[in-house]
């Protein structure tokens, strides 16, 4: 017992910060524009060891209870009763076999919410949403994630899965909250998921069109004339090679290579842009490359390359503290003869003298996850009354928001999570969230989502309706958000009014989203009069299927196409687009009248005289004829509901939790089967052993089942 309170102590005592990573965000840019040479890396001999003279006799030895619950803690989330019993009688080769061939044939379970594929995004009409004191919560779309993410970590058959899950989402580190993008977060999560029992060299490939990642570190803004170096920096100090192992010439060369590697504004999707990227070679380590795959060629021989992921499976999986010479060259050697293999990473991990050492016992700390759902899992029930709404929010207050790590280097690690006052607060977590699990009951749900489920059935009916009747020619909108009219429209030297179109329809092409801008600079150089700007990656499909005629925006180097209109001396790049092209904008133009009609639910319109003027005088030059069918006359723009402020539930767009399909209380709700505590205890009695043994089988306490409690409030319990 004193030895365990003395080794609580040391890890309270030993708590220290991680450094920080460099980067800066929101619109932070690190650059510099021209090229450097760079320089061969050192050898690194110490890395390389003959892998046929390591002994691992060690392995044959077989697995006694104690020994098969602290493997499924290390390997897993918690130790359930049916995980760690198969491992008694095992050889720890044959159960390190087990868990890793489970890990590498898994096939994820996570059930990815249903508005991913059905519901376009709504982040590039963020502004206009925001002005016009719309409700379409962000946030909602974070928790139907997180919910998800949450069922896999309480329910999962494969925890080893979840575990690496987990490790990686940390590792390629990425903040929701920062940015507010759905869909690309989802992908984010995606490739992630997708990723983490397979190659790390796919992973790191995956990780450089993440567009979660190009979002989070601003690489969507960068060019390769004023390249923003954030992805390049984090690509190889944190995602591949760790700190001290590149040069700042590698950063800046890999990063106008990285230039090109941007998101289109609308579907939050990757979106390459070979024009903004360098085509001239750029070196790295001493060699010449051409494209990121021979970027990669060249990282992949680097001499460290291993070391950085090595040294954090061994702290993972091992110990705090950093692995020897041998125990890091084992490693890296095991990693680089697998090709990069992550299941055999975690052999090779597994496999070292180590981590079966009886002196390596109670050294890792439990992560909030560790310590909520692994208990949670351990003990067969979550809590009375809980959901995952709940879990999650423990672990936040632990310091573990599961999809906002506190920076880019991720969430604390190690002895960080036991600091200043956390302890006391882990305890006390523990002892309010699992007491009384014996009279535990299911959730019984007071709400009822039927009335919302039927609202959200009969609008998206009527949307299917509303497209269904258009005619190819007709602009069919689900709604118009203007996201910005300047007040004082017409004083200003360029006037202009930005307008964000939402899942529309016309000539049989579905596109996701439209921004356009339409304004006049009279007041200033008179340069085009009115006109209309479009920019590439803020539709989807393209407005335009060329933009070569256009010039790169400075903010981001994106391209523009600006050209006069309806009429005026600048329509040069107009007079070349397609007929199509030509319609497409006109029709975008004559949506002026339907929002002037409805100018009462548009706050940004009534707010502008000026700017309502200007656009009726738009409609009176373009005209809005109607389209004549063998039915009758059709107008050319219809808009299924107003984008503006509105309070009327008949005409409201719906844009939030409703439209996904998601409902809180429903989608939180931890079904039966994860309340069988007393099941536990039944099944831990068949085999003659307690909760005692269960939960702290490196300390015996004599304590009784009825008051497990104790054991979840003693220190030792925070250790694995």
């Amino acid at each position: 017992m004193m030895i365990l309170r003395r080794l609580v102590i040391v890890l309270l005592c030993g708590f220290v910060f991680s450094a920080q990573a460099e980067t800066v965000f929101k619109n932070g840019v690190i650059s510099s524009s021209s090229g450097l040479s760079t320089s061969p890396p050192a050898a690194r001999d110490d890395l390389i060891i003959a892998l046929e003279d390591i002994k691992d006799d060690h392995l044959d030895v077989t697995l006694d209870r104690a020994a098969a619950i602290r493997f499924e803690q290390r390997v897993g989330i918690g130790a359930p009763q049916h995980r760690w019993q198969r491992y008694i009688g095992m050889t720890r080769r044959a159960a390190i076999a087990l868990v890793v061939e489970e890990l590498a044939a898994y096939q994820d379970g996570y059930t990815w919410p249903g508005w991913i594929t059905e519901m376009p995004p709504l982040g590039f009409m963020e502004e206009g949403i925001r002005n016009n004191r719309l409700t379409c919560s962000s946030s909602i779309f974070e928790y139907s994630l997180a919910v998800q993410w949450s069922r896999q970590l309480l329910n999962s058959p494969v925890p080893q899965f979840e575990r690496q899950a987990m490790f990686w989402l940390d590792h390629f580190s990425v903040a929701y909250e920062m940015y507010n993008r759905s869909h690309a977060f989802a992908q984010h999560l995606r490739i992630i998921r997708q990723n983490s029992n397979g190659n790390y060299i796919d992973f790191l490939k995956a990780s450089l069109e993440d567009p979660g990642v190009i979002f989070y570190l601003n690489n969507d803004v960068s060019y390769k004339d004023d390249p923003n170096e954030n992805l390049a920096r984090e690509f190889l100090e944190l995602f591949a090679l760790g700190e001290g192992a590149y040069s700042e010439a590698e950063i800046r060369n890999l990063a106008k290579m990285l230039a090109g590697n941007g998101v289109n504004m609308v579907t939050e999707q990757f979106y390459d842009q070979p024009a903004k990227r360098v085509s001239s070679p750029q070196t790295a380590f001493g060699q010449t490359y051409r494209s990121i795959d021979e970027f990669m060629d060249i990282l992949i021989a680097h001499p460290e390359f291993g070391a950085y992921i090595a040294r954090k499976f061994f702290e993972e999986y091992v110990a705090l503290d950093d692995p020897t010479s041998e125990e890091l060259a084992i490693l890296v050697s095991r990693f680089r003869q697998s090709d990069f293999d992550i299941p055999a990473m975690l052999a090779a991990t597994l496999s070292l003298p180590r981590f079966w050492d009886d002196n390596n016992r109670l050294t890792l700390v439990k992560s909030p996850v560790d310590l909520v759902y692994g208990t949670a899992r351990t003990l067969g029930s979550a809590r009375t009354n809980t959901t995952h709404q709940q879990l999650l929010l423990n672990i936040r207050k632990l310091n573990q928001n599961l999809f906002n790590p506190p920076n880019i280097a991720g969430w604390p690690t190690g002895r960080q999570w036991i600091g200043g006052q956390n302890i006391e607060k882990r305890i006390k977590m523990l002892r309010e969230e699992f007491k009384g699990l014996a009279t535990a009951e299911p959730l019984k749900l007071t709400a009822n989502p039927s009335k919302s489920i039927e609202r959200r059935r009969q609008y998206l009916s009527n949307l299917d309706e509303f497209f269904a009747s258009a005619e190819p020619q007709q602009l069919a909108v689900e709604t118009v958000i203007i996201n910005w009219i300047p007040r004082d429209f017409g004083a200003r030297k360029y006037n202009d009014v930005n307008l964000s179109f939402y899942n529309l329809r016309f000539m049989g092409q579905h596109y996701d989203g439209i921004t356009i801008e339409f304004g006049h600079d009279r007041n200033g150089k008179n340069k085009y009069g009115n006109y209309a700007r479009v920019k590439q990656t803020h539709s989807s499909p393209d407005v335009f299927s060329s933009y070569k005629k256009g010039w790169r925006d400075d903010r981001d180097g994106a391209m523009v196409v600006k050209f006069s209109y309806p009429s005026g001396p600048k329509t040069k790049r107009w007079r070349g687009r397609s007929t199509r092209e030509k319609l497409l904008i006109k029709r975008l133009a004559q949506s002026f009248k339907l929002l002037l009609d409805a100018r009462g639910r548009h706050p940004m319109i009534i707010r502008s005289e000026g700017g309502q003027d200007w656009m009726q005088s738009i409609v009176n030059e373009i005209g809005f004829d109607p389209i004549t069918t063998s039915a009758g006359d059709v107008p050319p723009v219809k808009i299924f509901v107003s984008g503006g402020d509105h309070w009327s539930n008949d005409d409201k767009f719906s844009c939030g939790g409703e439209r996904a399909g998601i409902y809180l209380r429903q989608d939180s709700k931890i079904t039966a089967e994860g309340f069988r505590f007393n099941d536990t205890l039944a099944e831990l009695s068949t085999i003659g052993a307690s909760l005692d043994d269960l939960l702290l089988p490196d300390v015996n306490l004599g304590v009784s089942n009825e008051n497990y409690v104790d054991l979840l409030t003693f220190e030792g319990f925070q250790l694995k």
